[in-house]
């Protein structure tokens, strides 16, 4: 990805699979996981944004 399309982030976890589209909605907004306690790639999202600005999420 290129690392001019970020501008930031925002951390947050949670897994890396949902059991259909309503799942997904309902963990994004009601289920965020601390980041490091999840299932996402956040080291690949961390990678990305050096020299740059990023916030964690609150848990």
């Amino acid at each position: 990805m290129d690392q001019q399309l970020i501008g930031y982030c925002r951390l947050s976890d949670g897994p890396r699979t949902s059991e259909g589209f309503a799942a997904y909605l309902d963990e994004a907004v009601h289920e965020r996981a601390i980041p490091g306690h999840g299932e996402l790639a956040l080291e690949e999202v961390v990678s990305l944004m050096q020299g740059r600005a990023a916030t964690a999420g609150r848990p």
